[in-house]
């Protein structure tokens, strides 16, 4: 990657931040957030992990409108009513996002999935108990 293109995608990754709003940021930086979620009604939720759904914020369509046409601009693409998706894997952590505007949805709406690390993933499981359930699955099963 040149050094102009890095230039580029570091002001369009701060421009991103700025555009999330301090709660909307604070919470991709969080790694117990795994997911956070624009419902139509404005309202901003999180997925955290051992926590479950919460409740965030609110977000005014303005800024979630220009949000989604810098995420899609990243992407290569334009988000508009003839085009009223975007999806794709974001610059720099690599979470994943689905963005919807009307005329497909009454109001904008989105999901930024964040790119999980291994050991957080482990973690959750031994937490909940899943990770030997499933071992035990796949045993049984006779995958192994």
């Amino acid at each position: 990657m040149s050094k102009a293109t890095e230039e580029v995608t570091r002001r369009n990754l701060a421009k991103l931040r700025r555009e999330m709003g301090e709660q909307v940021r604070s919470a991709m930086d969080d790694p117990q957030v795994v997911e956070v979620m624009l419902n139509p009604n404005g309202s901003v939720w999180t997925d955290k992990l051992g926590k479950g759904m919460e409740y965030l914020c609110d977000m005014s369509d303005v800024q979630a409108l220009q949000m989604l046409g810098t995420i899609a601009h990243m992407l290569g693409t334009v988000i508009n009513a003839n085009n009223p998706k975007v999806e794709g894997e974001l610059p720099g952590d690599g979470s994943r996002v689905e963005g919807v505007i009307p005329p497909i949805v009454l109001h904008p709406s989105f999901n930024l999935r964040k790119k999980a690390c291994q050991a957080m993933l482990i973690q959750a499981a031994l937490r909940r108990k899943t990770l030997i359930f499933c071992a035990r699955q796949l045993n049984h099963a006779k995958i192994f």
